[in-house]
């Protein structure tokens, strides 16, 4: 199969919920796919899946504009990829954890500049400040975005 599928569900109330369905990198000759549902229509799901099959494709790709802000990228990767499929109260507590400890302390280097034995220092900095598991699990997400 290759690129997005839709498929419709009769739940138990009557409705139809519509998902969306791609294949991704086979693991041990198994076929792997994702699927997503309770979209309400079949044009939303189709939209979705596209997205996430964009962001599947592409992920672990650099961006080039060198000159870029730590602080500018955060703000365009909250924009262009959590708000594809996160609920607005994790990206606001994305936001918050952003604005009150990440941008403070690197958002005003260059993104080229950033490394990730800098964001690393800063978790285990973070680590023994005594700061939350969930919070320092939101850091460690960084690591992987940068």
């Amino acid at each position: 199969m290759k690129g997005v599928s839709t498929f419709s569900r009769t739940l138990k109330n009557g409705k139809i919920s519509w998902g969306y369905r791609f294949d991704t990198a086979p693991i041990g000759n198994k076929r792997q796919q994702v699927s997503k549902s309770g979209y309400k229509s079949k044009k939303e799901a189709l939209r979705a899946g596209m997205t996430a099959l964009q962001q599947y494709e592409t992920i672990g790709q650099v961006v080039s504009p060198s000159d870029m802000s730590f602080s500018d990228y955060l703000d365009l990767w909250v924009n262009e990829d959590c708000n594809v499929d996160l609920k607005p109260t994790t990206i606001l507590n994305y936001q918050k954890k952003i604005n009150n400890h990440i941008k403070p302390n690197l958002g005003a280097y260059r993104l080229r500049s950033i490394k990730k034995e800098d964001l690393q220092a800063f978790i285990i900095d973070k680590f023994d400040n005594g700061y939350s598991y969930n919070t320092l699990a939101f850091f460690n997400i960084l690591v992987f975005v940068c």
